[in-house]
């Protein structure tokens, strides 16, 4: 039978096994064990028959059986934290595998300071992605690219404004006043201000964030805020590889205002002029008395003319490779970006060169170029966010087609679209960043190595007004502004190496010197009464009135130098220690205040190397320790010690005949020639974990941060009549937590991996100057108050709690009679904190801070036989900042938020009403917790949908992708986009904000 049907039989004891009878088909079985290297079996390894889907898994002893394998098949082991064994189906190695550890991400080497070091010997606190991780999703911004993929970085949307630069703190604020809270970004070696956003995403390497003071003492004076290194790509030996990337999108506001229709905004000034007559009695009018709100309809939402869809495109390109000898990296960019508002827009297109050749065995030589032009059309603060308040009673466009005029008699609002529409200023930025490096190889133990770069930007700012009378918008003179800006900065390091091992000892050492110099020059010129508006007129010299030419400039000069040194011991790989000393002088401050000494010292302890340590899922387990100290001369002016002048105008003489106008100087400024350093110091505990072979990472960092001595104005009364002088006093602390984890694994020909991190903070001012508990600060628009007092947050926000809305004239008159001077029917009741029965000042609290107390992020990521899926969320949780958006009382010439509306309190209404009532001649503009906004958030950041075609030499991948998909934020935020902004107040209405687009892509990467 057997032969006849082409089965076999086996009986094994009281089992009897039937199958196919694979002699006879070219068919056979394959059985074995895997093992490790200890010889411990691995339970759950794949045993897979490569291009098809047959395969098994090990069972409990390690052991497999596959069946009906081809005999010229190849064979795949594998398993989660080891190497992937490829073996022939007739190999005799299948009997018993062994697996091997996969090393290669404690080998991965990461860049610190000054020098590269292994992860797994790293001993502070440090944060890094991948280019290849930043690929993984489109985005066409470096600091969105960044966001949610590491723990202790904090980095926000500054605006939705094309190009705009992204908002980055690390670790919390450590620093107020004038001073610069603002990370170290290093490129290639470069410490650059701001340049984010200049870069091509394509072209980076990797972006490292050393986060506490053991890691980023090394770079001293500049460090306390954090450090940022990106490190662009190299080329490598072997044949050319070429990349063409390539991206089209479309752009949205992923988010806009609701306001009223032209019928509720009439019925609310109605309603306004009704509340007012019923509460405060009299005959109030409007001038909208004897008019049907229906007739007006639902009017014109000025947010639909404001903004629109908009194309965004970006293409790039990079050739690499070399020979022994010479390795090459070459990249060229092109990004448009329309903007999804009237007349505004980005381009950038910039070329990059990384060459670097070996000439002998001693000496190496290379040079990393980068040459950028960004050109900005309109500008983020043309009040784009706020002309959509404009009355919409108000049509967008005549029968002519001209501006909609409006109706004087009815508001004194304006055409929205007129109102941005005339005025289109544009910038041209011009970059160019070099480094220059030489490295001799004195001995295989000592090298040398000479940094030289430059970092040169210049900028060119013009802005034509011309005569208009349209839209409501009247204009009779034009005018030119242009302004030139050059800043250039050049930069020299001197750096020795050592790198000796003894045995089990490895002593790796570093000392150099450093310094810098800042250059500023400016020149701005107005210019007005041109004859031609055409555009080779907008010039300087165009202008016809030479009265009333306006002309001002200046330059500014800054040095820095540095000597530092670091000695890195390491023994068995198991007991790592590491010591770092700087010592900067600043140019900011007096001889004898100029330089500053910082140290710090780290320590590690890789357990999982000890030989009694013997737990078999631990692949890495590793303790670190730090303390350090890093400096800041950052607070704004680069002469803070000296006392300001001011040119003024002073007329001599007294009769009308003989006066004379004379131009001098006057003090406006007190000096201070005491002040130094800020200081900042750092302890970082953390613990790095492996498991299964590293598959599944953990780190865990606790830190302590204690800025003191910070570089801020005084505080002067007005009768000194000076500024105040910059001093040094306050303390602030941050402390708190940041968690990674991260798995990767793969089911058969599905591989998979999550990747999580979330940051806990604690800011505290710990001390102001001498004497001094709290101050007490008018944030200087729609009533804002902050405070900065020891044991609160930096510029906490500070006012009244709220009770509800007063509806009876009997509760009116019982606030009114406890202190509280606005009260009246329709207005909030103020709480009585302190209980004395009055309302005052003493019952303000902190209503909240702007400074988040979690981020959090997650990036999810699979790839499937040549399909891949990539996901990033990121999250700021416990933010709250100054919001007055949904109370602002401006009618009848300005629109309203439907939020305030819809929740408004009524007359007659439940009693139980949250939000004040619309009454004629009130505003609300003093602070209060309905003035502060919970701007948490959570938003997926992207999405990406990708499939790989490989064409051997030719790879094409082709995708789907989109940004800032969908944001989960609080009921109360009455914004654009949560995110915006990362200061106390986020202020829609007041023209300093700009919807987030939601940019939906399609692209294409060609490799061969």
């Amino acid at each position: 039978m057997s032969i006849q049907t082409g089965l076999y039989f086996n009986r094994n004891k009281n089992t009897i096994n039937v199958g196919f009878d694979t002699k006879e088909k070219g068919l056979k079985i394959l059985k074995g064990k895997v093992v490790d290297q200890n010889g411990e079996a691995v339970i759950g390894a794949s045993i897979q028959v490569k291009g098809t889907t047959a395969g098994v898994i090990t069972d409990i002893n390690g052991n497999y059986e596959l069946t009906n394998v081809p005999i010229n098949a190849q064979i795949a082991i594998s398993y989660i934290g080891y190497q992937t064994i490829i073996l022939n189906a007739n190999s005799k190695k299948l009997a018993l595998v062994t697996l091997r550890e996969d090393t290669e991400l404690l080998d991965e080497v990461v860049v610190v300071g000054y020098g590269t070091m292994k992860k797994k010997d790293l001993l502070g606190a440090t944060s890094m992605v991948s280019g290849d991780q930043l690929a993984t999703n489109s985005s066409i911004s470096v600091g969105g690219a960044l966001q949610g993929k590491m723990s202790g970085i904090n980095i926000l949307s500054s605006s939705g404004f094309p190009g705009a630069e992204t908002s980055i703190s690390i670790r919390g604020v450590g620093t107020f006043g004038n001073g610069d809270a603002s990370p170290l970004v290093v490129i290639d070696g470069i410490p650059v201000d701001q340049g984010f956003e200049t870069l091509n995403p394509s072209d980076i390497e990797s972006v490292n964030v050393l986060k506490d003071a053991s890691s980023a003492a090394i770079y001293g004076s500049r460090a306390a805020n954090g450090v940022i290194l990106i490190t662009t790509k190299k080329g490598a030996e072997g044949k050319a590889k070429v990349s063409l990337n390539a991206t089209w999108g479309i752009q949205k506001p992923s988010h806009m205002m609701d306001l009223l229709s032209a019928e509720e905004f009439v019925s609310a000034i109605l309603e306004m002029r009704d509340n007012k007559k019923a509460i405060d009695g009299g005959n109030p009018t409007t001038k909208y008395d004897g008019l049907n709100p229906a007739d007006f309809g639902v009017g014109t939402n000025w947010g639909d003319h404001i903004y629109s869809s908009a194309p965004t495109l970006n293409i790039n390109a990079n050739i690499s490779g070399g020979t022994d000898k010479l390795h090459y990296y070459l990249s060229a960019e092109y990004l448009n970006q329309e903007g999804i508002a009237l007349n505004t827009g980005y381009q950038k297109a910039g070329f990059r060169s990384n060459i670097e050749a070996q000439v002998s065995k001693m000496f190496k030589i290379g040079n990393n170029a980068n040459m950028t032009y960004r050109y900005t059309e309109g500008s983020g603060g043309t009040r784009f966010s706020d002309v959509i308040f404009n009355a919409p009673i108000i049509p967008a466009y005549d029968e002519d087609g001209s501006y909609g005029e409006p109706d004087t008699q009815l508001t004194g609002s304006k055409n929205a679209i007129a109102e941005v529409g005339w005025n289109t200023p544009n910038n041209h930025n011009y970059r160019l960043m070099d480094n220059l490096f030489m490295e001799f190889q004195i001995t295989d133990w000592l090298k040398f190595r000479f940094n030289g770069g430059i970092d040169i930007v210049y900028n060119e700012y013009k802005s034509f007004l011309p005569k208009f009378n349209d839209g409501g918008q009247t204009n009779t003179r034009n005018s030119y502004t242009e302004t030139r800006s050059k800043n250039f900065m050049w930069m020299t390091d001197y750096l020795l190496y050592f790198d000796k091992t003894f045995g089990k000892h490895a002593i790796h050492a570093m000392g150099g010197f450093s310094q810098q110099l800042f250059t500023k020059d400016d020149l701005s010129g107005t210019a007005k009464d041109f004859v031609s508006e055409v555009d080779n007129m907008h010039v300087i010299n165009g202008g016809t009135n030479a009265r009333e030419r306006g002309l001002s400039g200046g330059k500014s000069e800054l040095a820095l130098a540095s000597y530092f040194g670091r000695i890195n011991y390491d023994y068995a790989g198991r007991y790592l220690f590491s010591f770092n000393l700087r010592a900067d002088g600043s140019s900011r401050f007096r001889k004898d205040k100029r330089w500053g000494v910082f140290p710090s010292f780290s320590g590690a302890w890789r357990i999982s190397e000890e030989k009694f340590f013997n737990v078999k899922p631990v692949s890495n387990l590793k303790l670190r320790a730090s303390w350090g100290q890093l400096g800041n001369q950052s607070i704004g002016s680069w002469y803070p010690t000296i006392a300001s002048v001011s040119k003024e105008n002073v007329v001599f003489g007294t009769a009308a005949d003989n006066q004379i106008l004379y131009a001098g100087y006057t003090q406006s400024k007190l000096g201070n020639k005491s002040l130094e350093w800020e200081t900042t110091t750092v302890t970082n505990i953390g613990v790095d974990l492996g498991f299964f072979n590293n598959s599944l990472s953990f780190s865990a960092d606790y830190f302590v941060k204690n800025t003191s001595g910070i570089l801020r104005s005084m505080v002067l009364p007005l009768s000194v009549g000076l500024g105040a002088p910059n001093m040094n006093y306050a303390e602030v602390q941050n402390r708190g937590l940041d968690l990674e984890i991260s798995y990767k694994g793969n089911i058969r020909d599905l591989h998979y991996s999550v990747g999580a991190n979330v940051s806990f903070l604690h800011n505290e001012i710990k001390k102001l100057s001498s004497g001094i508990n709290e101050e007490v600060i008018d944030i200087g628009c729609y009533g804002g108050v902050t405070i900065n007092r020891i044991g609160e947050p930096i510029s906490a926000l500070y006012g009244y709690k709220t009770d509800g809305v007063i509806t009876t004239s009997e509760e009116a008159k019982k606030y009114k009679d406890m202190g509280q001077g606005n009260a009246k029917v329709g207005r909030l009741k103020y709480k009585d904190l302190d209980g004395n029965g009055v309302i005052d000042g003493k019952d303000r609290t902190i209503l909240g801070s702007f400074i988040p107390k979690a981020t959090a992020g997650m990036t999810l990521s699979a790839d499937w036989k040549g399909f891949d899926l990539n996901m990033v969320f990121s999250g700021v949780f416990g933010r709250k900042q100054h919001s007055p958006m949904s109370f602002q009382n401006r009618m009848p010439n300005r629109n309203m938020s439907r939020h305030w509306y819809d929740n408004r309190w009524t007359l007659g209404s439940d009693p139980a009403g949250k939000y004040p009532a619309l009454i004629q001649g009130e505003n609300y503009e003093e602070m209060t917790d309905l003035m502060v906004a919970n701007s948490s958030f959570v938003k997926m950041k992207s999405l990406t949908l990708g499939y790989t075609f490989n064409l051997k030499p030719t790879r094409i991948r082709v995708f789907l992708s989109g940004e800032n998909l969908f944001t989960i934020k609080d009921k109360t935020f009455d914004g654009f986009d949560p995110e915006n902004g990362n200061s106390v107040g986020h202020y829609t209405n007041w023209g300093d904000d700009f919807p987030t687009p939601r940019i939906l892509l399609i692209g294409t990467n060609l490799t061969f």
